[in-house]
């Protein structure tokens, strides 16, 4: 087994699938325990215990979105703020499907002025640019949960009435008028139960 084989193994292909969308939040809010909710908890814990910035560094610059994806997950549940400018710059590029989801996360879990002006960036580029739909709506959520936490108001142009997420949501009329609350409300049950189930570090 080559090394980068090995390490898929050891750090992606456990997780990637459970991150992707958030898929791990159903398993930890059910009302019901089961035998895989508690697998999940103990792969996660894991991980998180013993992985290395070396390893989310080459996990992040891997050219695909699952070791992307996983790589910004621990950099964020880590709390390594040494990845804010790097993911922030791979998060304004969009150049991998699903991989900002965990950019997303990991900025707001950082929770601090240069996390939230890299999803600011974000949002000023690609919020107007309406017929593109990425991560915007992982990213503004984002800035929400860090304003929550710094008592900021970034966010608050962009929701304003006719302001730039209701122009990009005008085109995407099968979103709904419920789209962002549904949004937000997924984002913050996704990242709190993550924080407070997997973060044992």
């Amino acid at each position: 087994m080559d090394a980068l084989t090995e390490l898929y193994e050891r750090w992606v292909n456990p997780l990637y699938l459970r991150l992707l969308h958030g898929n791990f939040r159903g398993y930890l809010l059910a009302e019901e325990l089961s035998d895989k909710r508690e697998q999940i908890i103990v792969d996660f814990r894991r991980c998180l215990t013993e992985v290395d910035p070396t390893i989310v560094t080459t996990l992040i610059r891997q050219p695909e979105w699952r070791a992307r994806l996983t790589g910004s997950w621990y950099a964020g549940m880590r709390g390594w703020r040494q990845f804010t400018d790097e993911l922030g710059v791979l998060l304004l590029e969009s150049r991998v499907c699903y991989a900002g989801q965990g950019y997303c996360a990991a900025l707001a879990c950082f929770a601090d002025d240069a996390s939230a002006g890299c999803l600011q960036q974000y949002l000023n580029a690609w919020l107007p640019q309406v017929d593109k739909f990425y991560d915007q709506h992982w990213a503004l959520p984002a800035l929400v949960w860090v304003d929550r936490r710094l008592e900021s108001r970034y966010a608050a142009r962009y929701l304003a009435s006719g302001g730039l997420w209701d122009q990009w949501t005008a085109v995407h009329h099968w979103v709904g008028p419920q789209f962002y609350l549904d949004s937000q409300r997924k984002f913050d049950l996704t990242l709190a139960s993550a924080l407070a189930t997997f973060r044992g570090v």
